[in-house]
């Protein structure tokens, strides 16, 4: 079998700083083409990656080239459109979260991907971290006792240390159009910041601890505060969220037992090659050790497992499946609602 033909649709800052070097350095990978509404930054990207075709339009893209799958990185506004047209022509789609901006947009696109059987995942890297694949083995395994209750936090701060270099987007009308306007807060445009912000951490949440529903939640107007879920197996669960305006990026998970506790420090999403950090502390025994987790990036572990997924034709466990992104969005729509 031949590098596998690959077609961006997108060429701004995630897909720079993330997805595109990601996906190039995979030596089973040929990125053949990339489609952006911007031609400067389109020619400025498919330079430097060595993209030989490019387009203004993503509807021309897709029917000029035999492509093996799509990565789709784009404004969210645009999303559901874009995915929709690619899942209709059977082409294996991988698209940055959300899945869509409601949960009946989200749920189109589920049941187009089931009608068509059509390879679908969805871009939540936290599953794909090195440090929460460890995690997730120490609570299948769990030599701690029950399971009392769980703390996260989330403060939302600077995505990244590193200093990344990028083309920005230099599209008047794209950028007046889909930035969010600072000084607007409804409702709705308070509801996009949270999936957009949020979305990560509820979909870590269930894929840790199982389905959850929601006890109470109370909520400032710009969408921070707490929120308590339960799980099916009746463990209390508070999501604490904040837009920290330090520089500082704050994600950590306290999980409790009978007979110790586990807290996890989850790395800025854009910082390379550093995964989450474990430390579990055994009452019983009186120990404290911490697992030793090897180095990676977790949006490089998210693409090596969609790549697989098209040539093996099955996902790891880490693998955010539509169906799965589907739920993320009706739970923080319940949030929202009154």
């Amino acid at each position: 079998m031949g590098k596998i033909k690959l077609g961006f649709i997108g060429a701004g800052f995630m897909a720079q700083i993330a997805h595109l070097p990601s996906f190039y350095e995979d030596p089973r990978v040929k990125i053949t083409a990339l489609s952006d509404i911007d031609k400067e930054l389109l020619d400025k990207v498919s330079r430097k990656y060595q993209i030989k075709k490019t387009y203004l339009s993503y509807k021309e893209m897709l029917n000029e080239e035999n492509l093996d799958g799509v990565v789709l990185v784009v404004n969210r506004s645009k999303i559901e459109t874009i995915a929709s047209d690619v899942l209709k022509r059977k082409i294996p789609l991988f698209s940055e979260k959300p899945m869509a901006t409601s949960f009946s947009s989200a749920k189109k696109l589920y049941n187009l991907s089931k009608k068509n059987n059509t390879k679908y995942l969805l871009g939540h890297m936290k599953r794909h971290d090195n440090g929460i694949i460890v995690l997730k083995k120490i609570l299948k395994k769990n030599n701690l006792g029950k399971l009392i209750s769980v703390y996260y936090q989330s403060f939302i701060g600077d995505s990244f240390y590193n200093p990344f270099e990028y083309f920005k987007h230099g599209y008047k009308d794209y950028r007046k159009k889909n930035t969010l306007n600072k000084n607007l807060r409804s409702k709705k445009l308070i509801f996009l910041k949270y999936l957009n912000s949020f979305g990560h951490s509820i979909n870590l949440i269930r894929y840790l601890f199982g389905e959850i529903k929601i006890n109470y939640r109370k909520l400032s107007k710009s969408g921070e505060g707490l929120v308590f879920f339960r799980s099916k197996k009746n463990v209390n669960i508070i999501f604490n969220n904040q837009f920290s305006k330090a520089t500082r990026w704050i994600e950590d998970i306290k999980i409790n037992f009978e007979r110790g506790s586990i807290f996890v420090k989850i790395p800025a999403p854009l910082l390379k090659n550093i995964p989450a950090e474990i430390t579990i502390e055994d009452y019983k025994n009186g120990k404290i050790f911490r697992p030793g987790i090897k180095w990676g990036w977790s949006f490089r572990n998210q693409a090596k497992n969609f790549i697989d997924y098209i040539i093996l034709n099955h996902t790891n466990t880490s693998s955010c499946r539509p169906k799965d992104a589907l739920e993320d969005i009706k739970i923080i729509e319940s949030i929202f609602r009154k």
